[in-house]
């Protein structure tokens, strides 16, 4: 029976339950008797608090920062057992990992060097499905885990304790698949290829060019070796960042994938960045003597520019229900439209298992095959996704050109990325007094207009509990809209001009801008044919505020540098002209990032206002339940959140409420969807 590695999670208190549901999915390491973990909820009664976390700290094998804008704030998180825990994995004596719980700034604290938990860093809330957030985090540790048991079992092993210049690793990185080395060599060392594949000695390879190198070597040394298996590239889709040019995380079919502003060549598709490449042959390929220069690359320190990021290795044969190329390629074509050109099937292979999992790849069924020797990676607008096109040799010089012409010509239609905001409690409503106080300092030339009772209806300021959700990270834009319509099931805005715009929608210079002149029906019809509802009043003021109730999406003082309100640009009498964002009316969605929730939600402050589900009533919160409130059962108007770009700046407050007849549209009015799980 193995001895546990220890692990230790440092966390901030707020961040709790996200710690208990990381610990509930690592269960399956402890019940295998591979780890035993420790937090600060294991201090017992009369146990010195202080004491209790140094030693544990300075005992585990396996150190767990599981960060959030919490943990970076909490000066004993970061200043003593952070600091502490980058000591001892400098030392090589624990292996830290963080794990991304919340977006915040990680990447400049000096665990930032790290490769971080889940895939692509991405935060555990910014996921669609949590589990799948805390699976992904499991998977690696599990794979670590394993790791350092072996790499244990190989130093107390007699036969492989013989003096070499191998030593047990000072650290271990994340890894993404076996160790880097040469069978040859080890097999001089007198170690088998399955110690090879056992063992992790990351501090050989940190490199990023050496890795490219390596998969580079791997690509030419397959060529005319491979004798039944088959060769693919691999890449899950991510949550597209924002551009103008956007993946679809998740399609029915190809069509619907590809949204298209010029003729495409199949099999080019834009993807994440993260990508990887499987090598896969008969079981006896390794014993060929002409194989021996086969390489098997490591995770590196994470994926740069033009670069690859790691090669995985499997042993054994294709598996069986691995689809063929012949049929991934009738997948593929039958998804395009009739009248789109069609290249020779050889030239640029790609095709999708699901939606999750796209893949180019080669298949040599009949033993002969056709060697892939040219792969194309290219950024695209600098925004971290690449188009990857794969061809023949003899095809490249043909491709290469046509290749470069589908990367200027693709336009990626993004299906809105959800973010997830966990159950439990916040703050909801705000103070009159308080209120009245922001609008006397922001209401500039008109302070004489403020009054208490404007503010009245967001009294009492209320516990309320709710059930985890999902919301839309971004504000619906027009050419998502667009999509609904054109496929007859939404109507048209009233209005396809903006305040300073006349060519607003279905314009593709503004396509990433907000959806403009949408009643509250439209906006429900658009959220239903997506799958999705329009979220409650209670659900978007928790995304925009948090659990803390802050009066703005990003604290509890103003800055109209972190929202689009009626600043020096908006031609209103009453504008802000300390503050100059650059847009007259809407502004695309995300240009504020500074001004994002603690959840990661953006646009909350301003912009335009969004519909909710509720109806309206301004002495709802005096009689609201405590928990998943739906707002009242009837009424005349329908609740607006956010505040717009033509609004004061106090008008932007998470708290702040107002209301619109349900048919009503305007040049400021948009809204955002969200689902339950």
């Amino acid at each position: 029976m193995p001895k546990p590695l220890k692990i230790f999670f440092a966390y901030a208190r707020a961040d709790q339950a996200l710690r208990d549901e990381l610990d509930m999915h690592l269960a399956f390491l402890r019940r295998s008797n591979l780890i035993e973990g420790w937090y600060d909820g294991n201090i017992s009664a009369g146990e010195e608090w202080q004491q209790a976390i140094d030693h544990h700290l300075h005992t585990a094998d396996i150190i767990l920062l599981l960060v959030s804008p919490n943990f970076i704030a909490s000066d004993y998180c970061y200043d003593v057992e952070m600091k502490k825990a980058m000591v001892r994995h400098e030392a090589g004596e624990a292996v830290v990992i963080p794990v991304i719980l919340r977006p915040c700034r990680w990447k400049y604290a000096p665990f930032g060097k790290l490769q971080a938990l889940p895939k692509d860093a991405r935060p555990i809330i910014r996921w669609a499905n949590s589990d799948d957030a805390f699976d992904s985090v499991a998977e690696t540790i599990d794979t670590i885990v394993r790791q350092l048991h072996t790499q244990r079992n190989v130093l107390r092993s007699p036969a492989l304790s013989k003096p070499t210049t191998q030593t047990q690793p000072k650290s271990v990185s994340v890894p993404a698949g076996p160790p880097v080395q040469k069978k040859q060599e080890k097999e001089k060392e007198g170690y088998t290829f399955g110690d090879i594949l056992r063992s992790f000695p990351s501090q050989l390879w940190t490199s990023i060019a050496v890795i490219v190198v390596l998969i580079i070597s791997i690509i030419l040394i397959i060529v005319g070796f491979v004798y039944g298996g088959s060769f693919d590239l691999t890449t899950a889709i991510a949550t597209p960042t924002l551009d103008s040019h956007l993946a679809l995380n998740s399609a029915p079919t190809v069509e619907s994938h590809l949204p298209l502003n010029s003729t495409p060549v199949p099999y080019a598709f834009y993807s994440s960045p993260d990508l990887g490449i499987r090598l896969e042959y008969p079981d006896n390929w390794l014993d060929n003597e002409e194989q021996n220069e086969v390489v098997l690359a490591a995770s590196a320190e994470g994926l740069q520019t033009d670069t690859v990021q790691a090669a995985n290795m499997r042993i054994g044969k294709s598996a069986e229900e691995d689809i063929s190329i012949h049929d991934l390629f009738t997948e593929v074509l039958d998804g395009f439209p009739e009248d789109v050109e069609i290249l020779n099937e050889d030239t640029i292979s790609i095709a999708s298992q699901t939606w999750s999992s796209t893949q180019l790849r080669f298949d040599n069924e009949d033993g002969e095959g056709q060697s892939i020797a040219n792969i194309s990676v290219t950024t695209h607008d600098g925004e971290g996704y690449y188009l990857i096109a794969v061809a023949p040799a003899q095809e490249w010089n043909t491709v290469q050109p046509i290749f470069q012409d589908v990367i200027n010509s693709l336009t990626f239609i993004n299906d809105s990325p959800m973010i997830l905001i966990p159950a439990g409690p916040f703050k909801m409503g705000g103070n009159a007094d308080v209120d009245l106080d922001e609008c006397l300092k922001l209401r500039i030339g008109r302070e004489d207009e403020c009054q208490r009772y404007w503010y009245e209806d967001e009294e009492p300021q209320h516990n309320v509990k709710l059930d985890t959700f999902y919301i839309d990270q971004y504000e619906v834009t027009n050419v998502q809209y667009s999509i609904c319509v054109d496929d007859n099931v939404c109507e048209p805005p009233g209005n396809t001009a903006s305040f300073t715009r006349d060519r607003y929608y279905n314009n593709s210079e503004f396509a990433d801008y907000p959806v403009i002149y949408v009643d509250w029906k439209q906006a429900k019809t658009y959220c239903e044919w997506r799958g999705a509802r329009l979220p409650t009043e209670a659900e978007w003021e928790k995304a925009a505020r948090g659990t803390e109730g802050m009066l703005y999406s990003w604290g509890n003082t103003f800055d109209g540098g972190l929202t689009n309100f009626c600043d020096s640009n908006c031609d209103q009498s009453f504008s802000n002209k300390d503050y100059d964002d650059g847009y007259a009316d809407t502004a695309p969605v995300g240009s504020y990032p500074e001004g994002v929730s603690s959840y990661g939600v953006y646009d909350v402050a301003g912009n335009v206002w969004e519909w909710v589900a509720d109806w309206y009533d301004s002495n709802y919160y005096s009689n609201s339940p405590d928990s998943n409130p739906l707002g009242p059962t009837s009424g005349n108007e329908r609740v607006v959140r956010g505040g717009g770009w033509s609004e004061f700046g106090n008008d932007v407050r998470t708290s702040h409420r107002f209301w619109k007849n349900p048919s009503e549209s305007g040049n400021d009015i948009g809204f955002r969807c969200a689902r339950s799980p």
